[in-house]
Formats: C-alpha cells, sequence, structure tokens
C-alpha cells in the first residue's frame, strides 16, 4: 500500500541593497538615489509614449517593468510590458475546469478559512490551468515535486499560463498532494502540516488554482493547489 503525501512550497525573494542599488537605473554612483534617467521613465508610462532613457549605459535595457516591450522581453518574461501570452500552456479546456472533487475543494476550505475568520478565495481559472497541468505531468510522468520534469517552478507554470502577476515573481504559494481521492481527505492532509494551514489560511490569499490528476503515477491521484494574492483578467 502506498501512503499518501503531502508537501508545501513558498519562495519568498529577497533582494540586498547593494543589488538593489546596482539594478536601479539613473542611479550613477550606487548611492541609492536617482535622478532624469526614472523621470523620464516615469513619463513614458504617465503619458503612453516612448520617451529616450538616459541610462543604458549605467544598467543597461531591456528592464522588465519599464512599460515598453524591448528586444529580449517576452510576455513569459514581462507580462507588465509585452502583455499576457495569447497561447496559454497547463491543463487542457477540458480538464481546467474544476471537477465534483475540485469543486468540493474549494467548497471546504472557504469553509475552514471562515472558520478562522478568513475570507473566501475565488478560483482563478488561469491559475487552475497552472495547476491542473502540473498534477497531470506529475500523473504522467510518475513524480511528486513542486519542480517540474522540465525544471519549471511554480512562477514559470503560472506565467505560462497567462498568470501575469506570477510572470513578476509575486508572492504565490503551492501546496501538493498524492494519494488522496477526495477532497475531504486532502484537505484533511494539508490542515494536519502547520506550514500548509499557514498557506490555506493567509489572510492576504484571494485567488486560488486547483488541479487533480487521476488514473496513473504511483499514488494513483494528484493535487497540486495555488493562492495568491490578488486577482486579474485572467482570472475570468
Amino acid at each position: 500500500m502506498r501512503i499518501p503525501l503531502a508537501a508545501f512550497f513558498v519562495l519568498v525573494l529577497f533582494v540586498s541593497a547593494s543589488d538593489a542599488d546596482t539594478q536601479t537605473c539613473g542611479d550613477h554612483d550606487g548611492s541609492g538615489d536617482v535622478g532624469v534617467s526614472d523621470a523620464l521613465r516615469v513619463l513614458r508610462r504617465a503619458v503612453g509614449q516612448q520617451v529616450e532613457l538616459q541610462c543604458p549605459q549605467v544598467c543597461g535595457l531591456p528592464t522588465c517593468g519599464d512599460q515598453s516591450c524591448d528586444s529580449g522581453e517576452t510576455c513569459e518574461t514581462c507580462a507588465s510590458d509585452c502583455g499576457v501570452c495569447s497561447n496559454c500552456s497547463g491543463g487542457s479546456p477540458e480538464t481546467t475546469l474544476l471537477d465534483s472533487e475540485e469543486q468540493a475543494f474549494l467548497s471546504l476550505v472557504n469553509a475552514y478559512r471562515a472558520d478562522h475568520g478568513r475570507g473566501a478565495v475565488q478560483n482563478c481559472r488561469s491559475m487552475s490551468r497552472s495547476t491542473q497541468g502540473h498534477a497531470e505531468d506529475m500523473r504522467d510522468q510518475n513524480y511528486f515535486s513542486t519542480v517540474g520534469k522540465d525544471g519549471s517552478s511554480l512562477f514559470d507554470r503560472l506565467c505560462d499560463a497567462c498568470f501575469a502577476r506570477a510572470c513578476n515573481l509575486f508572492d504565490q504559494a503551492e501546496a501538493i498532494g498524492a494519494g488522496f481521492s477526495t477532497a475531504a481527505a486532502m484537505l484533511d492532509s494539508f490542515k494536519d502540516s502547520p506550514s500548509i494551514a499557514a498557506l490555506l489560511l493567509d489572510n492576504d490569499a484571494d485567488s486560488i488554482g486547483i488541479g487533480r490528476a487521476t488514473g496513473g503515477g504511483t499514488y494513483g491521484t494528484y493535487w497540486v493547489v495555488d493562492l495568491s494574492p490578488g486577482t486579474e483578467a485572467s482570472c475570468d
């Protein structure tokens, strides 16, 4: 008999002061102060016009987040500049929509959150496209990890599935489980893990992606759950 599994993964990115200084366009002396170059960047964003930047020799271009889709930037690497990808990867349209057990999981997790004074999370279609694709990949390639067989992180998968917030490495988090055939059993296992329970009860969480793949692999059933603050058009 195979023992069911549950795992948790969250990534927080920190930028040191020295890194931030060297990556700030217009900060010529590394002091952290910026000048005309950054003012032009803000102006370009405000008026929607191409304003020549003064500092490519300082920090280089393209720079993700400057509101211009420059050479070398794509929708996968900089959705804020280049827009959301037209071709979204992940689960197929036939499996992305929540099935009955995934719907049950959403209801149960929101009841759990309500019991602890938290607001409800809403299913996000692009996030569920990503989680479903990863669940199916774990089943089909018979592995259990938050890192895809292709080396992808949850940010990579969410971005590729057109959840644009992840393309700029916002604070998404992921929990995976295997061997639990029902939503109730999967949620009970997640609640037994302090780190996953904290994720499910995160007061800042607004959007959720739920994926479940059955009928293969060592454990038979694979679950992937992602949560994120905020929402966006790709969730509809």
